[in-house]
């Protein structure tokens, strides 16, 4: 994964730039946590903003969903729903599912990795707001999320997200080139649902 750090929010044309979203970093597995803590505080709408204001609060709310090292259990078992369903019901959350089953093949209403595009970045956040990003690659014990708050060149095959990315040895505000995005096995796009709306 390429990561190229920022001091400037940077978004060359056609683009779009969204507020910087706070910098939380992970002490363990809970990038899932740090990612969506930093989505509420700029996501005013979220019906969370009244209780999910750090991440041992979402760590608390979504325990029976993680596993022993903190990490968010994203598929469900048995049928039921995964902790990332849950989440994005309780954050106000719409959520896209690009992937492949972990043998490689397509699953059923499920769209390949390879037809995420820069231009589907760019209405997500220029119409809706920031962007809960989840990427797990082939073969990996373990997923990562990111908050993307902009996006540069979104109709070019070169498009960079701009994210902020709670992982302790990278950046904290980086760019993302949607390139690598289509690496991984399964990456799922989360942007505010229009109906949610905040108690405040």
């Amino acid at each position: 994964m390429t990561a190229v750090p920022i001091s400037q929010p940077t978004a060359p044309a056609p683009g779009w730039i969204r507020n910087f979203p706070p910098m939380i970093k992970q002490t363990a597995l809970t990038c899932w946590a740090c990612a969506a803590a930093a989505w509420v505080k700029v996501t005013p709408r979220s019906p969370a903003t009244w209780w999910a204001k750090t991440v041992k609060d979402l760590r608390e709310q979504y325990k029976p969903f993680t596993g022993p090292g903190g990490g968010l259990k994203i598929a469900g078992e048995d049928g039921l729903p995964g902790g990332l369903e849950f989440l994005a019901a309780g954050l106000g959350m719409d959520l896209a599912l690009f992937g492949s089953g972990k043998d490689g093949k397509a699953l059923k209403g499920v769209r390949p990795v390879k037809s995420l595009t820069g231009a589907f970045l760019y209405q997500k956040l220029s119409k809706h707001g920031h962007l809960y990003i989840i990427t797990e690659r082939a073969g990996a014990a373990f997923s990562h999320a990111v908050v993307a708050y902009g996006i540069g060149g979104a109709t070019s095959p070169d498009a960079n997200l701009v994210v902020m990315d709670s992982m302790p040895d990278v950046p904290p505000y980086r760019l993302l080139p949607v390139k690598d995005l289509h690496q991984n096995r399964v990456v799922i796009v989360g942007w505010p649902d229009a109906t949610a709306k905040s108690p405040n």
